[in-house]
């Protein structure tokens, strides 16, 4: 039997403020991310989500524990050669597309740096892997020799997600990759990201505190509260009938898309506080 692609154990991020206190961002945290799979990963802004998907990939150092990636371990402070030998297989779309592409560079030579500094394609490669990518996102080549700053932000994602899957890897963690875009276009970027996922075969880990978009594009929930994993399961399962209090508090804080629904939910909750300050 395969590993899975992503083995996570007892993980610990940890950043000292002072000599006598310290910040758990990652707190002890164990998950497996099997392959093809959409692991779902939620909780409140603080919850360590987005330190958890930035020591997955060596962003940060990790104070223990130990991630492996597809059996093998990552090292727990990456050095240059480390990002070089591991960009390949693991790459990040950021929660930001503006902060994340550089605005003095074009389009163009923002996809081609990462096939120059790490896959050391030939330049008719460059040309022919660049053309492919930004039109498998939905954009055109005419927008190749434009800047970032003439770009809508749902094209910046498109060309942010363009340059985490121009070197074919395989995991990819997916940091709020919707929350800074207008709620016309989330929609387009799960398409899209669901898209690729089944042409590619690709393996995510989704963070993000929008619930209803983590149920719609993740096999698998786990729940993060103050550097821990919570609760985790089938997405299905943990939206329809959480088990942690937490789960419940996040679930019951989503929006219905019925209106009337919510204003039901609304009005019960508004007789429930009401019934509590009489009693």
């Amino acid at each position: 039997m395969k590993p899975p692609v992503i083995e996570i154990n007892d993980l610990s991020v940890h950043f000292p403020v002072n000599h006598s206190s310290t910040i758990r961002a990652v707190d002890g945290v164990s998950l497996n991310i099997n392959k093809g799979e959409v692991l779902g990963l939620v909780g409140e802004s603080g919850s360590g989500k987005s330190t958890l998907g930035k020591a997955v990939l060596g962003l940060i150092d990790k104070t223990q524990g130990w991630v492996k990636y597809r059996g093998r371990y990552l090292p727990n402070k990456y050095k240059l050669n480390d990002f070089k030998a591991h960009a390949k297989h693991m790459q990040m779309i950021f929660q930001d597309p503006y902060g994340s592409l550089n605005p003095s560079m074009t389009i163009k030579e923002s996809l081609k740096e990462p096939l120059q500094l790490i896959a050391n394609k030939p330049r008719h490669k460059e040309k022919e892997t660049i053309h492919y990518w930004i039109e498998k996102v939905g954009l055109s080549v005419n927008h190749l020799n434009r800047y970032p700053h003439e770009f809508s932000g749902g094209q910046r994602q498109r060309i942010g997600i363009a340059r985490a899957l121009i070197l074919s890897p395989k995991f990819i963690v997916c940091d709020e990759p919707i929350s800074a875009l207008d709620v016309s276009v989330q929609a387009q970027i799960i398409n899209l990201l669901l898209e690729l996922k089944s042409e590619f075969s690709l393996t995510l880990l989704f963070i993000a505190h929008d619930l209803s978009m983590v149920r719609l594009i993740s096999d698998t929930v786990a729940v993060m509260q103050k550097g821990k994993i919570v609760e985790m399961g089938p997405s299905n399962t943990v939206f329809t009938a959480p088990q942690h209090n937490y789960t419940k508090m996040l679930v019951n804080a989503n929006p219905i898309a019925d209106p009337h629904e919510e204003k039901k939910r609304q009005d019960s909750r508004t007789q429930l506080r009401i019934k509590n300050q009489l009693i």
